[in-house]
């Protein structure tokens, strides 16, 4: 065998390959990958530091990472009857609730690992515990350094120290958040996977800021009729951008000397739909992370209606999956087997409306006799009075507390011949009159909106009349419901059964498409003309007459069924 064959094998039998290591003069795509992101096809790079420069992915992070963890982690006990109890005297509540470690308030720990989780792909935090095994601390760990990993006794977190080498933990020491992904063990990396729509954005922002940077001019040329030397080019450019350089230099006069001519190069911003594209940009960045264009302050599309809309899917559709992961996480390692104690987030100060639709949601639970005073007062900061725990209940003439004698020992009259719907339809129209001001009420609320929404052009009408059906709806729910539900405990006196609300809800679905057509031939005109002082009272006058009928319908064909 000669030199040239001669050849060093591995333990596998194959040649080994000469090593090649990268430097910081000559580094590898790996390398440059890990320092600095992946390239993308628009030529930036991207990793999960480079991405929070961009406004929109910021934003979206800071909001849902925020909203989220401002909603207390409350500990909760289940109660015997079916009802839960908060567990204050349980150790784990003061450790979710206050300071999960000594370092950290709650807020800023759920913050951090859930930034991690929607910007890293994963959130990491180690539990530990005493030496019963009982939590005591949370610690957040940094995502890039943990790796989820398997053996034979399953999944384990394998953790990079900063002192060399690294430690294994359990999974039931590890936190872990994270969102979807392919099997379950860690979610997947969205900015990594979204690299190639934030390069572009990143590059648009990049491209606005070296446009005013540059005076608010796109690329040109100047030409000189005569060979310029090395020090005449210089100063010629130094002078260029010393008067033209700068957004404070936009639109100053071009001065040319010599016979010189100006040529423009490229695009301007205007023709290039620059600032679409930005608007684009959020909307990207919304769709994402699965977050109304709205809560980015993109307001393009927006409406006094759909705003209020958006806020409540905010809560339904991007914060409640985190919160259910995170407390079903908590669930499963912090807390014993058995279900009796769980946590939950408070979403109260996330659905909060406004202090009159409160109080007008309020009287209705404390007279309907399924809210106390005092849960009222709870719920609104306010703490408990003596005597204001009983539940009221409804009685002729007003509302009296259970047991306090104000009702009488016997159930309530009610229609046991139906006489062919007359006697339902006596209810109802009688019933109709008592509950007539609270529907004329929320129609005066509905009618005020839209003086103030229609004062706009013909377009913005429009767009606001195709969304306003939804607000209708949800306005009108406490009257509405209130009379409906009131007709059949008098009528039948039974829960209301499923085919029943689903009548109601139908019968609801019309009154508030009614209203909807009611708006569109009142908007015809070129001027919107304000409603009548009258028009609630005439709208609810109508609505109700209807309502009659439909709940004679009804409690004819369901009541006293089997």
């Amino acid at each position: 065998m000669t030199d040239t064959e001669l050849a060093i094998l591995g333990p596998d039998g194959k040649p080994w390959e000469q090593e090649q290591r990268a430097t910081f003069r000559d580094p590898s795509d790996w390398l440059l990958e890990w320092a600095t992101g992946q390239t993308t096809t628009s030529g930036e790079r991207i990793n999960e530091q480079i991405a929070m420069g961009l406004s929109a992915w910021f934003c979206g992070i800071r909001v849902i990472s925020e909203d989220v963890a401002k909603m207390p982690l409350i500990l909760y006990s289940r109660s015997p009857d079916g009802g839960k109890e908060r567990a204050t005297g349980h150790p784990l509540y003061s450790l979710l609730h206050d300071n999960p470690n000594p370092d950290h308030s709650a807020m800023v720990f759920e913050e951090t690992i859930l930034q991690h989780a929607i910007g890293w792909s994963d959130g990491y935090a180690e539990i530990v515990r005493n030496g019963s095994g009982m939590p005591v601390e949370l610690w957040p760990i940094a995502p890039s350094s943990v790796t989820p990993k398997r053996d034979g006794r399953g999944l384990f977190y394998r953790v990079a120290v900063e002192s060399g080498g690294f430690v294994d933990l359990p999974s039931k020491d590890v936190l872990h958040i994270h969102g979807m992904g392919p099997m379950g063990d860690s979610g997947y990396n969205v900015t990594r996977i979204a690299r190639e729509a934030l390069g572009v954005h990143i590059a648009l922002q990049k491209f606005a800021g070296s446009f005013f940077g540059a005076g608010s001019t796109v690329g040109a040329v100047l030409q000189h009729p005569m060979k310029l030397g090395e020090e005449a080019m210089k100063h010629l450019r130094t002078s260029f951008k010393e008067r033209h350089g700068g957004a404070e230099n936009a639109h100053k006069p071009l001065i040319l000397e010599e016979g010189m001519t100006y040529q423009q190069l490229g695009i301007e911003p205007e023709k290039g739909q620059m600032n679409l594209s930005r608007i684009f940009s959020v909307q990207d960045v919304c769709r994402w992370l699965r977050i109304t264009p709205s809560k980015l302050f993109e307001l393009s599309h927006a409406t006094f209606s759909n705003v209020e809309q958006q806020a409540l899917s905010h809560v339904g559709d991007t914060l409640m999956p985190w919160m259910t992961r995170i407390e079903q996480e908590i669930n499963r390692k912090l807390l014993p087997p058995g279900g009796q104690f769980f946590v939950e987030h408070l979403v109260d100060s996330m659905m909060r409306a406004d202090i009159k639709s409160r109080n007008e949601s309020y009287k209705i639970a404390i007279e309907g006799g399924w809210m106390s005073r005092n849960e009222v007062r709870i719920r609104e900061n306010l703490n408990p009075k003596p005597g204001l725990d009983e539940m009221l209940v409804p009685i002729q003439g007003g509302t009296g507390t259970v047991g306090s004698g104000s009702t009488p020992d016997a159930e309530p009259d009610r229609p046991t011949d139906d006489d062919d719907g007359q006697a339902a339809a006596r209810v109802a129209r009688r019933l109709a009159a008592a509950h007539r001001p609270m529907l004329a009420e929320r129609f005066r609320v509905v009618a005020k909106r839209e003086n103030a929404a229609m004062k706009r052009g013909e377009q913005a009408r429009t767009d606001y009349i195709e969304d306003h059906q939804p607000y209708v709806r949800q306005t009108l729910i406490p009257a509405v419901e209130t009379f409906c539900s009131s007709v059949w405990a008098m009528v039948d006196g039974r829960m209301m059964p499923d085919a029943v609300r689903h009548a109601v809800a139908d019968a609801h679905d019309e009154m508030a498409a009614r209203h909807v057509e009611r708006v569109r031939e009142h908007a015809n005109g070129a001027v919107w003309e304000a409603w009548p002082p009258d028009a609630a009272e005439s709208w609810a006058e109508i609505e109700m007459n209807g309502l009659v009928t439909t709940m004679t319908a009804i409690c004819r064909e369901h009541s006293n069924d089997n």
